[in-house]
């Protein structure tokens, strides 16, 4: 940028170096913990991985009410996670990659860089064919089956008819025969709020991606929210995710990070955050799941285009993320946590078994096969994922707490 160029000015005096941790302004300094003031120790740089992957933070910023307490509490320490290992893992190849990439991120378009064949301009102007007028009108997808628990069930309705933006219908299916107490939720919902729900009903249970596929089609709008039956949305999770289809009409796809809780939302237990810019998310997905499934609003005709979800038992979002990611659909997460995701200790049991991770691995090839991800990317997560199944619980658990979720 031209208000930088002074800056190059410095590096050529010694004051700066042209790769470097980047300071921030006085009052989001004070907030640092001990371990982020190292980050002071060294000249500031022009460029860092950290100012490469944040190129959007003002774009991401601006559907935040409150802009320093979303970058102090979410931003700032994701940031602050690149420039740690940036000194930690400090080499001159280290410093070339980034000035590299910092001129491929200047003059290249992310998607061309990620995805040649795909043209970017065209995208945007399909995108824009849709009626942005209608961008406040969505549908909510969820699936219920024998086993939910209705309390839970009630509990995930109320937070979404307790949203500032209130949806335009609840497609709700009911993937095979489903107990009177689910029903009753169901109907006392449909009662308070006629004209909203919109139940489907399957004659057996098909699994959770052909039940959503069947919901799709049943939802009226281009807009298409996701939706857990045992998660809580935070008031404001539909408001701030239609303000980015809004004021980024090229957007496909918008999640956002979670809160994992035991028994009540107040027993925090874990978080899974997800990277927020598109070209970060691109990066991140060659490995891992880019996107909280049950966060996401996406747009109902690219899931049809270059999806739907496929007929596996497990792991039905990693291969729509590849597929959509794959064809050049544009995504964002919002940078706050507005989903309480419900966990408990029969997750990790249920993630060791051998149907979850002979489904990713096929997953993670496919995505090889394509182009999307390298046979490095696919190793990485193969080898890790046999060593979650044959490795105890105990030791998944450590991992998921202590590394992945760190």
């Amino acid at each position: 940028r031209l208000d930088e160029l002074p800056q190059v000015f410095d590096v050529l005096v010694g004051d700066m170096s042209f790769v470097g941790t980047r300071p921030e302004v006085t009052k989001y300094v004070e907030k640092y913990t001990s371990e982020m003031y190292s980050t002071l120790l060294l000249p500031a740089g022009i460029t860092s991985n950290a100012s490469i992957k944040y190129k959007d933070e003002a774009r991401l910023l601006d559907v935040a009410d409150n802009v320093d307490k979303v970058y102090v509490e979410t931003v700032l320490p994701e940031k602050m996670k690149y420039n740690l290992t940036y000194i930690k893992n400090f080499s001159l190849f280290g410093d070339l990659r980034i000035m590299f990439e910092t001129v491929s991120t200047i003059f290249f378009k992310d998607d061309e860089i990620m995805f040649k064949e795909n043209s970017m301009s065209q995208l945007l102007l399909q995108n824009r064919k849709i009626v942005l007028d209608n961008v406040s009108k969505f549908s909510v997808l969820m699936t219920v089956y024998k086993s939910d628990n209705p309390n839970y069930f009630k509990i995930s309705l109320n937070s979404i008819l307790n949203q500032t933006a209130f949806p335009t219908e609840i497609v709700i299916v009911k993937d095979g025969q489903v107990p009177q107490t689910i029903q009753n939720v169901i109907n006392e919902v449909d009662s308070l709020y006629p004209d909203i729900i919109r139940q489907v009903q399957l004659k057996t249970n098909v699994g959770l991606g052909l039940a959503l596929n069947v919901g799709l089609k049943e939802c009226r709008y281009e807009l298409v929210a996701r939706m857990d039956s045992d998660d809580i949305c935070l008031p404001e999770r539909f408001e701030k995710q239609l303000a980015i289809f809004s004021k980024y009409p090229e957007t496909d796809i918008v999640g956002c990070p979670v809160k994992e809780f035991v028994g009540t939302p107040d027993n925090i237990v874990g978080k899974r955050d997800v990277p927020f810019d598109n070209t970060s998310i691109y990066q991140y997905a060659r490995r891992r799941d880019p996107f909280n499934h049950p966060t996401v609003m996406y747009r109902k005709s690219k899931v049809m285009k270059f999806g739907p979800y496929g007929n596996y038992r497990k792991n039905q979002d990693t291969a729509l993320w590849i597929d959509l990611l794959s064809n050049g659909c544009v995504a964002y997460n919002v940078p706050e946590y507005l989903l309480m995701f419900r966990f408990d200790e029969r997750t990790y049991a249920k993630r060791k078994s051998w149907i979850n991770t002979q489904t990713l691995i096929k997953i993670r090839w496919h995505g090889y096969k394509i182009g999307f991800n390298s046979f490095y990317d696919f190793l990485v997560v193969a080898i890790a994922q046999l060593g979650m199944y044959i490795l105890p619980v105990c030791f998944q658990k450590f991992v998921y707490t202590k590394i992945l979720r760190k």
